[in-house]
Formats: C-alpha cells, structure tokens, sequence
C-alpha cells in the first residue's frame, strides 16, 4: 500500500472506486447534507464548508512538486491498476480547485496515466481554456458525475443541479469523453432510477451505493430498485458496479448488466 502527501491507495468504500486516486484538498462548498466527509472523527478535518489545501502542504507550488514527485514513484503501477482518481476528500471541479486538478491531471496524462474525475460541478465544463486542454487529452480522462435526484439535499453556492449535471455529461460523451454516473448514496430509490434513466444514452458505466449508516430501507424497495436498474442496463448493454453497501444490504451480488450487443 503507498500512502503519500497527494497519492495513495485507497480502502474500504473509496477503494470500490479506484485503487489509485489524488486528495490535494479537504472541505468543499457543495455543502451536501450526506456528505461523508461532514460525518463521524475525521469530520472537522474534512468536512469544511470550503475547499483548503492539506495542511501537509505549504502552499500549492508544494503541493504541484509532491503530486510530481510521487506520480513519478507510481506511474507505472497507477497504468497498469486503471489510472488516477480524483478526488475522495474534495470535489476536484470547484472553482478553488479546477486549476490545481488541470496542472496535476495534464502532467499525468502526458505520461499516460489515465485520469477519473468525478464531480458535482458544471461551470467548468463553460471554461475555454479547460476544455481546450481536456479535449486534447480526452482518449485519456474519464469524467462521473455523482446523480442523485436530490437537488434539496445539494444547496452549496458551487454545486450544479442535477439536470445540470446530466446535460454536461452528455455534452461530454458526445464530444467522445468516457462518462460514468455515480448513483450514490441511493436516498430514494425512484429518484436514483429516474437519474439513471436520464442520463443512460449518454453514460458508460454506473455505480451505485447506499447511504452509508442509514437504517431504514426497505429490503422489497431495493431489490425491485436492483431489478429495474439491472433491465434497464441490461437491455442497454451498459455495466453497472453494486457497490458493497447494496449486495450487504441485500445479502446477494447482483447479477451482471452485460450481454451481447444489440443488434
């Protein structure tokens, strides 16, 4: 396991997602009212309602020289486990962060690290100079947007509305971007299933969890939520990850989403 200032390998949940990823930042200004981060002993550190540099770090110059220094250590096993994610303590497209996340996501895809953003943000998506650099490596990134359907639940001053969120992923996917939807957590089962169905023309790959530490679902309402989403993907040929919370919950894996292509 490496665990340095700005790279490491993550565990538990965030490992379902990648095995590699990059925190540069803790807080965030989407100000989600689930948010992982706002939760539990390290929520003082990470759950800041602004995005602030890790203090282990002087200064952003610090924290470029860092990123830098350890892609370096880990290019290759970063290659070859599937690419670099970005980020598990932030949202790497903030305003406060979209220019250090650029810098650190240009050095790596030009040594063909492939890099994971996944985000709650869209103004970027407007920014010429962003998307002029993402373009030029787009066979190299690939971009999540978390879906929720809970627009209630994301009031922060920076975070898009979920329909906003969906009509960037498909700008994206149409401009030839790999995309993925994260469906997590699942706060109503009807309102994941309706992201899901928005977005599915235009979305790679799906993942999807729970809300971690709530009690209260209904074993009937999930299964018949896995089932739905499963048909719909299936029919769509699109690949679903039942994130461990769900097969948990349900005391079952779910089956797989692919099949042969239609015709």
């Amino acid at each position: 396991m490496f665990n340095g200032k700005a790279i490491y390998n993550p565990s538990g949940k965030a490992g379902e997602y990648a095995q590699w990823a990059c925190n540069l930042y803790v807080g965030c200004s989407n100000n989600c009212d689930y948010c992982y981060c706002k939760k539990g002993v390290l929520s003082s550190a990470m759950g800041q309602p602004k995005a602030t540099l890790k203090k282990c770090f002087h200064d952003e110059n610090d924290a470029f020289r860092v990123f830098i220094k350890e892609l370096e250590k880990n290019a290759d096993a970063i290659r070859h486990d599937g690419g670099l994610f970005f980020s598990f303590s932030t949202d790497p497209c903030l305003p406060e962060t979209i220019e250090m996340t650029m810098m650190c996501l240009m050095v790596a895809t030009g040594m063909d690290v492939p890099c994971t953003l996944l985000t709650k943000c869209t103004g970027w998506a407007e920014d010429k100079s962003v998307m002029t650099s993402l373009l030029s490596v787009k066979d190299k990134v690939t971009v999540g947007f978390t879906l929720t359907g809970m627009d209630v639940m994301e009031q922060g001053p920076t975070v898009a509305s979920n329909e906003q969120r969906i009509r960037t992923m498909q700008m994206l996917h149409r401009l030839g971007f790999k995309t993925f939807a994260s469906i997590e957590p699942v706060i109503d089962t009807r309102a994941s299933l309706d992201m899901i169905l928005q977005s599915v023309e235009d979305c790679d790959t799906y993942k999807i969890g729970l809300l971690s530490g709530r009690k209260n679902y209904e074993w009937d309402d999930v299964n018949n939520f896995v089932k739905k989403v499963n048909s719909v993907l299936a029919y769509e040929n699109i690949p679903v990850l039942w994130k461990k919370s769900v097969t948990d919950f349900l005391g079952f894996e779910p089956a797989s989403t692919l099949k042969t292509k239609k015709k």
